[in-house]
């Protein structure tokens, strides 16, 4: 595994020094060297290099692994809403593994802006069947109902939670199978093809026909919208847009 880009906030989980240096001026040499050369990403502890690596995932300031071992779930980067589930407000420029999610077999991860969610239990795992039904998790900024925990969470300016919680889907929904993170809103599709979406939807991204925030994942009306014809097959967020990949069903 190796990452490369801009890492001022430990977004490529091993530290990179400042691109300026104190008079404003960009450091050439240390960009092209600690930033844009790809390298191996660093366990925090003096842990040595990274097991071998199953899944990964990116938020806009932070990013995600999942081992093939164990399922442990790593992190670093920007924390300032608590989008690495870590139980704090501290950026991380090591990777350093979420207690919360240990042994739950989380098979995918990923985030948003200033959220995550986590995609865990069900189906085969390493090659043995999962003994807990699939779960989402989700963690980090709350304010626009991003976790879909509903009323679980203070929804006002700035809320957060800065470690997973699980996120409730509707008993008829069928089990969670591929999710998605968009800037600040959350796609997710189960088992029995259903679309659900939850988070910010001043754009309409969430697909309700209408702008409103959902704080509570909401089924998509395919019907409603003429497409009661399509079989879902994955979905995907963006900025400020969503979309999802279908075919036509008899």
């Amino acid at each position: 595994m190796l990452t490369w880009g801009l890492g001022e906030v430990g977004d490529l989980g091993r530290p990179a020094s400042a691109m300026r240096d104190e008079k404003t001026n960009y450091r050439f040499e240390a960009i092209r060297d600690e930033h844009l050369t790809p390298q191996p990403p660093i366990r925090a502890g003096g842990l040595g290099p990274l097991p071998a690596v199953k899944s990964i995932g990116t938020g806009m300031w932070h990013l995600f692994l999942v081992t093939a071992v164990g399922s442990e779930v790593y992190t670093s980067g920007l924390n300032n809403y608590g989008q690495l589930g870590l139980g704090d407000e501290t950026n991380r420029d090591h990777l350093e593994p979420i207690p919360a999610l240990a042994g739950r077999g989380v098979t995918v991860v990923g985030g948003g802006q200033h959220h995550s969610i986590a995609l865990a239990g069900g189906g085969v795992v390493e090659g043995v069947a999962a003994t807990a039904p699939a779960a989402v998790f989700a963690w980090g900024r709350a304010d626009y109902g991003q976790l879909g925990v509903g009323n679980a969470v203070d929804s006002s300016p700035g809320s957060f939670l800065n470690q997973p919680v699980e996120t409730a889907l509707p008993a008829d929904s069928g089990a969670p199978t591929q999710l998605s993170c968009g800037e600040n809103h959350t796609l997710l599709l189960t088992a029995k093809r259903q679309v659900f979406s939850w988070g910010f939807g001043e754009m309409g991204q969430l697909g309700h026909f209408t702008d409103k925030d959902e704080l509570a994942p909401k089924r998509l009306d395919l019907a409603r919208a003429k497409l009661d014809h399509l079989q879902v097959l994955m979905v995907a967020g963006g900025g400020q847009h969503s979309i999802f990949l279908g075919r036509h069903v008899d």
